[in-house]
């Protein structure tokens, strides 16, 4: 489960078969790239979770956003990018005025979930429809070196 100090209460779980996977830590640093922005890169890298999860070859899986005490929403509207091997593949919005009654003020007072299934794609032979593509782990392909 994501935990970000900085965030109490926002939590982020992969789950597969409703179930969430069970995560590793990255010993890895984060390493802001040098260039203009780079206040922004390390304020960015400081404030960035990243843990593994095991795949499981062609299972499908969903993103589980979790909202509870002492989470502050001081905004109408939390917009929270999802991506997936480098790719931005979702922004759902969570909506205070959709919420009323998990609220006092700006802080949660009951906990509620925001779950992301899968990234939406446009209708073949139906311009401006989307359909909805669940999340799958792609096959794992393994190889022995001689």
């Amino acid at each position: 489960m994501a935990i970000q100090d900085h965030t109490p209460g926002l939590e982020v779980v992969v789950c597969m078969d409703g179930k969430p996977l069970e995560e590793y830590d990255n010993d890895e640093e984060e390493e802001a790239k040098p260039g203009l922005q780079t206040g922004v890169m390390k304020y960015q890298a400081a404030r960035t979770i990243t843990k593994y999860i095991e795949s499981v070859s062609d299972q499908e899986f969903i993103i589980q956003i979790d909202l509870a005490p002492p989470f502050k929403m001081d905004c109408a509207c939390l917009s929270i990018e999802v991506h997936i091997d480098g790719r931005e593949v979702a922004c759902p919005l969570i909506l205070k005025s959709s919420n009323l009654d998990k609220f006092s003020g700006d802080c949660v007072t009951t906990k509620f979930q925001r779950r992301v299934e899968g990234m939406q794609v446009e209708a073949q032979g139906n311009a401006g429809r989307e359909l909805l593509k669940k999340f799958k782990f792609a096959k794992i392909e393994t190889s022995k070196f001689l």
